[in-house]
């Protein structure tokens, strides 16, 4: 455990965050009126912290459990500081003293929630909400600790496990969020709900516009490609293969199909309307179709696989026929004479994405430095940063209009950026 002062940027003092004996801790939670007390919480470890401010310490007190051996992985404490409530993996919820630091009750016990509890929220009215691994939303009554049943009010499923509850206001409504990247706004009252936001929940190997249309773009991960609405964000269609990552995905020149390279090495044809499979090349690529493109005719496909290998592909809507494959193959060259134009010092780490603006001027770079760069072509200067990704960028593009740049990651977060337009005309 870490204590950092947030003005000064520095960290204050630390210490083990549970005994040898115990394992990973999960969860933290602060009191509400005391700035230096909080509780950790995880594997067969539950403990109430003071902060010792002038001395540059923090002392731990255990809790006291009984006989119970539990698995925290979510704390919530109650307004006036009393009480804590923990989620375990059993599924139940334990309910502590923060002043005597032992257990005061638990439940439900005979109707735990499956797969564990992920995440909690107190209301004002002393009930609490609760997510389980199961995608289960409860709301649990607070007054059944003392009488050990009709724990649970109400219950609906969502899909994936819930791992966050966030109140709005006093929790008339309330958003919950789950391992599937998927956000649903619940009404309390009658718990009916609404999904309102979707997105990938895995790393985002590849992005691609449409050829000139900037309204709509695609990107591909594990299980699925996904389809969206460039100016709102929405998802308006999404292809599912379960159980295998999509590589790379690119549409045809004349918009009627989109194409996909998976790590199963066979390349599949989608409808874009509709998301319906056109055709699918079996063992395209034996270690996996890594890059894909069209020619401009919408005759024949270029794809590159894991092995090394390009390959170009006569196709149509009946058959598909391999017309050459290439193994020797390197680096970038001038089209004039075949010489290197420039080499740049990009960035300190990886660079996993690149993309020329349509009208040749500027590029774009993403890497594992997390940073966007727009660079002049003609001179190799870094003309605009980024900052806004949290984890390694694996592919970026500009959108045929130049309004925008869209990158993606390792997280799953796709991030939308205006291109400036003092260099766009």
């Amino acid at each position: 455990i870490v204590v950092w002062d947030i003005a000064s940027e520095q960290a204050i003092c630390g210490s083990p965050a549970a005994l040898q004996s115990a394992g990973v801790t999960y969860a933290v939670a602060y009191a509400n009126h005391n700035d230096y007390k909080f509780v950790t919480g995880g594997n067969q470890t539950l403990r109430i912290w003071e902060l010792d401010l002038p001395n540059r310490k923090i002392r731990p007190t255990d809790c006291g459990l009984g006989q119970l051996k539990r698995v925290v992985k979510c704390i919530e404490v109650n307004e006036d500081d009393s009480i804590f409530y923990c989620g375990t993996t059993t599924g139940d919820i334990l309910q502590i003293n923060m002043n005597t630091h032992l257990i005061r009750d638990y439940g439900p016990q005979k109707e735990r929630l499956s797969l564990g509890i992920l995440s909690l929220s107190l209301l004002a009215t002393g009930d609490i909400l609760a997510g389980a691994g199961d995608g289960t939303v409860a709301l649990i009554s607070g007054a059944a600790f003392a009488k050990k049943k009709n724990y649970i009010k109400n219950s609906v499923k969502v899909n994936g496990p819930v791992t966050s509850i966030s109140l709005r206001g006093q929790g008339h409504q309330f958003f919950v969020g789950t391992e599937y990247a998927e956000m649903y706004r619940f009404n309390l009252a009658d718990f009916s709900h609404k999904l309102v936001s979707i997105s990938h929940y895995g790393a985002i190997h590849d992005i691609n516009f449409p050829f000139g249309y900037s309204d709509v773009f695609a990107t591909c991960s594990k299980n699925d490609i996904r389809v969206w609405n460039a100016n709102t964000s929405k998802l308006l269609l999404r292809i599912t293969v379960q159980n295998i990552i999509c590589e790379t995905v690119d549409f045809t020149r004349d918009g009627k199909s989109i194409i996909s390279g998976w790590n199963d090495g066979k390349i599949r044809a989608f409808a874009p309307e509709t998301g319906k499979e056109l055709y699918t090349i079996h063992d395209a690529h034996n270690k996996g179709v890594t890059a894909i493109a069209s020619t401009s005719d919408c005759k024949r496909i270029v794809s590159g696989g894991g092995e090394g290998q390009v390959r170009i592909w006569q196709i149509s809507s009946k058959k598909q026929n391999l017309l050459e494959a290439m193994k020797e193959h390197k680096g970038y060259w001038e089209t004039y004479d075949g010489t290197q134009i420039r080499e740049l010092e990009g960035s300190k780490s990886a660079i996993n994405g690149m993309d020329i603006a349509p009208d040749g001027l500027f590029f774009v770079t993403g890497g594992a430095d997390k940073v966007i760069k727009l660079w002049k072509y003609n001179d190799g200067e870094v003309e605009y940063i980024g900052h806004g990704h949290s984890s390694d960028i694996l592919r970026v593009r500009v959108c045929p209009n130049q309004k925008h740049i869209v990158s993606v990651s390792v997280d799953g977060a796709i991030m939308r950026w205006k291109y400036p337009q003092a260099i766009s005309g």
